[in-house]
């Protein structure tokens, strides 16, 4: 490295800090409330499917999604085949 009056200076090597791996949520199944049972329900009008049937009654009493914590209009269940 080149300085204003000529000088140079060696440039320190640069010690490696500890990798850090992005966070990244894995996307599964479960009821974001209670973790334990499989989503079967969706929030609308944001259409988050996050709910298992017996955690709905939590979430209505909010008001508000889980996920996104926008408005909730209603919650419909899903069937998958």
């Amino acid at each position: 490295m080149t300085f204003g009056g000529g000088n140079t200076r060696e440039e320190e090597p640069q010690v490696p800090g500890p990798k850090v791996e992005p966070k990244v949520e894995s996307v599964g199944d479960e009821c974001v409330i209670c973790t334990e049972k499989s989503q079967s329900h969706v929030i609308v009008p944001c259409f988050h499917l996050c709910l298992c049937e017996n955690c709905v009654e939590v979430v209505i009493k909010s008001g508000t999604c889980p996920v996104c914590r926008g408005e909730m209009k209603e919650i419909k269940k899903i069937f998958k085949v």
